[in-house]
């Protein structure tokens, strides 16, 4: 898994263009080149991916995720994992090294604003440099989608808490569109009367304890709180999808 991930990393880092002319198809050492490296991630991708050396399905391209906020977050990072394994994505704690960066969000208060805004700022040279796909997740990317759309251009994909599902799609799409040159930008911020995600089992760490959540969103509507806002009306999980994920 772990050379695919720098295949991909090192295509980011040297895409080819369409137009650039290679005048022999031989390098220095008498190796033969790769051409058009673009199609070549491109075929990647419409492939679904390839398989690694235990024979799971890649698409090679690596996440970096940092997570704020509280421990319903660390909750919902578990579950982007999940959704994004199942879908070939493979994972860094070195975001120099990352295809795509995302940041899981707080809006509870607004050093958290702060912090989320000052990391965006230290991508700012990294996506100036090579193809790099940012995304804005959690309650901050619900709460202030029309600022974040509008002041942090880097920005490509916003995703709410109720719109998880859909990440791995838009990050595909995103992904694509810079290999061909393009800026697609991704929203999923519509909240759900349903959405809990009974059937995800959370990709989290092994150890001696974890977060389990036994509902999503809240009815209260208390004066100083914006949960109803950013995660929608309160919702009880199916008891058999909390027992499944205990066990």
């Amino acid at each position: 898994m772990a050379w695919l991930s720098e295949r991909h990393r090192s295509v980011s880092e040297n895409p080819a263009r369409p137009h650039e002319d290679k005048t022999s198809a031989y390098g220095e050492d008498g190796t033969k080149r790769r051409r058009h490296t673009k199609l070549h991630r491109r075929h990647a991708f419409l492939d679904l991916g390839t398989k690694d050396d235990g024979g799971a399905m890649t698409t090679g391209y690596c996440v970096h995720i940092e997570t704020f906020g509280c421990q319903m977050n660390e909750y919902d990072t578990e579950l982007v994992r999940s959704l994004l394994k199942a879908r070939g994505f493979v994972f860094t704690d070195d975001r120099e090294r990352a295809d795509v960066v995302l940041l899981n969000t707080c809006a509870i208060r607004e050093n958290a604003h702060s912090k989320v805004y000052g990391h965006l700022a230290d991508l700012k040279p990294i996506k100036s440099a090579r193809n790099l796909v940012v995304g804005v997740l959690g309650c901050m990317a619900q709460h202030l989608k029309e600022e974040l759309a509008e002041q942090a251009p880097l920005v490509d994909v916003l995703v709410g808490p109720d719109g998880y599902r859909r990440l791995p799609d838009l990050l595909m799409e995103a992904i694509q569109a810079q290999e061909e040159g393009l800026s697609r930008k991704g929203f999923a911020v519509d909240l759900s009367e349903y959405e809990t995600y009974d059937d995800i089992v959370p990709d989290r760490p092994a150890g001696v304890n974890a977060w389990l959540a036994v509902m999503r969103g809240c009815d209260n509507f208390c004066t100083f709180c914006v949960v109803p806002y950013t995660r929608g009306r309160e919702r009880s999980r199916d008891p058999g999808g909390i027992l499944m994920e205990a066990e």
